[in-house]
């Protein structure tokens, strides 16, 4: 009995792969995403005869064409403020906001267990009171990215025991 039910409770654990920082991120946290971008053009187009020469010595050597490609991914940073997430375990999604050039808004939607996200850092713990930050599409400049953070200082320093009585010019204490 003992063995069906840890095969069972095993069955329904989350994988190990699901068990990272990426699980950590908030609706409002500050993100920087790295994503691997493929440079796919520079490898098909406009290459001179030098780097064909090269890129055929490559395949001549046994490599795969998709091994010559994830050999020339690139990890581009995206920052910007997490407006919504979706979905759950391996289908979890993101959707981070920034604001570009000229204040024009960008968003991407992201797979968080996807190979093309190969770091995502936490900048800043946002503290927001909705499920989803759709209401900043409509804002513009600073304010589009308003989000009040969280502070995670100990608090037990703020409490009104902690606060010690000030002492006058002549003694006396308030």
């Amino acid at each position: 009995m003992l063995k069906i039910l840890s095969s069972l409770w095993a069955k329904y654990q989350q994988p190990e792969q699901f068990k990272d920082d990426r699980n950590e991120v908030r609706i409002g946290d500050t993100v920087v995403a790295h994503i691997k971008m493929t440079l796919k053009s520079k490898v098909t187009k406009k290459m001179t005869a030098a780097q064909k020469q090269a890129l055929k010595r490559e395949l001549e050597s046994g490599k795969s064409m998709e091994e010559i490609m994830e050999s020339k991914l690139k990890a581009q940073p995206f920052r910007g403020v997490v407006i919504a997430i979706k979905g759950h375990g391996a289908n979890k999604m993101i959707t981070i906001r920034k604001i570009g050039v000229h204040g024009i808004g960008v968003e991407r939607i992201i797979p968080l267990y996807s190979r093309v996200l190969e770091k995502l850092e936490i900048i800043k713990k946002g503290k927001v009171r909705r499920s989803k930050l759709y209401y900043l599409r409509s804002r513009v400049g600073k304010r589009a990215v308003a989000v009040k953070f969280r502070d995670e200082r100990n608090k037990a320093n703020n409490t009104v025991s902690n606060i010690q009585p000030q002492k006058l010019s002549d003694g006396e204490t308030e």
